[in-house]
């Protein structure tokens, strides 16, 4: 990997980087929805937890590297985030101070993110964790840990990481708090050999358990690989799908299955379907 550049670099999930808050709008008015589906806002906040945990990994590879792309290429921008980076103690703290910064993502973030590593945090081996502290996100709380091992190249030479997450959000106007805990392997498919962060690609796999507001469970497992580009806000390919009460959901990332960079999915249960709209 050439000069500075980090094998987790993304903008983007846990699981992985999926979206920020979302909302979402029926196809056709079709009034025959099955009453699973007019509740899909389990695979929608799961969507959420994947981005949030996913694009704090990319904020800890950015302030490692220097700084440089949080203030140039990042959606932060160059006044959202003080940091602190202590090779001694081997810790970076992002702050983003106690109000609202107005990202250059669009969305706003309060609080402070906590990474500490092992050893030099590009070395194969090197392990990773990111804690919070009152991290808000368009004033959804961040909560819990996640963990990146650093695991070198693949047998075809491409760089990727094992991921663990077991995290929370509180979500804004009291609608209750949503958790994830899962696994996943990240790989880096493009822009490994160049010292830029714009042309980095990656895919994501694995599993996890997802438990919504009302306290349901849900196994969710990628079975089409995401794809989610450092140059693009939402992850622009791959399945997720949903298993609970002998019940399946599947998020189709893409409006055409591939889309360039596009921020339309399609949720499907039961043979029925509709569009959402990341945000």
């Amino acid at each position: 990997m050439g000069g500075k550049k980090l094998i987790t670099y993304t903008a983007a999930a846990f699981m992985a980087t999926v979206v920020g808050f979302m909302a979402c709008k029926k196809d056709n008015n079709n009034n025959n929805t099955p009453a699973i589906l007019q509740d899909d806002n389990f695979a929608l906040n799961d969507a959420m937890l994947e981005q949030q945990f996913e694009e704090v990994e990319s904020f800890a590879d950015q302030a490692f590297d220097g700084n440089a792309a949080l203030k140039g290429e990042s959606v932060l921008g160059g006044s959202c985030a003080a940091i602190t980076l202590d090779t001694a103690k081997k810790t970076i703290v992002i702050d983003f101070g106690k109000n609202d910064c107005l990202c250059r993502d669009g969305r706003t973030r309060r609080g402070i993110v906590t990474i500490s590593y092992t050893k030099k945090y590009k070395d194969s081996g090197s392990v990773h964790t990111i804690g919070f502290s009152e991290y808000f996100v368009n004033n959804n709380q961040v909560m819990g840990s996640k963990t990146i091992t650093n695991r070198g190249s693949s047998i075809i030479g491409q760089p990727y990481v094992d991921i663990e997450v077991d995290g929370k959000i509180v979500l804004a106007n009291n609608q209750g708090t949503i958790s994830t805990v899962g696994s996943r392997v990240r790989t880096q498919v493009e822009g490994a050999s160049t010292v830029i962060a714009t042309d980095d690609v990656f895919q994501i796999t694995g599993s996890g358990v997802y438990t919504n507001a009302v306290g349901k469970t849900y196994l969710s497992t990628v079975k089409a690989p995401l794809r989610k580009a450092v140059s693009c806000s939402w992850i622009t390919d791959g399945v997720i799908e949903y298993r609970y009460d002998g019940i399946t959901t599947t998020i189709y990332f893409g409006k055409d299955g591939n889309a360039p960079c596009d921020d339309q999915a399609t949720v499907a249960t039961s043979g029925a379907s509709r569009t959402i709209t990341l945000k």
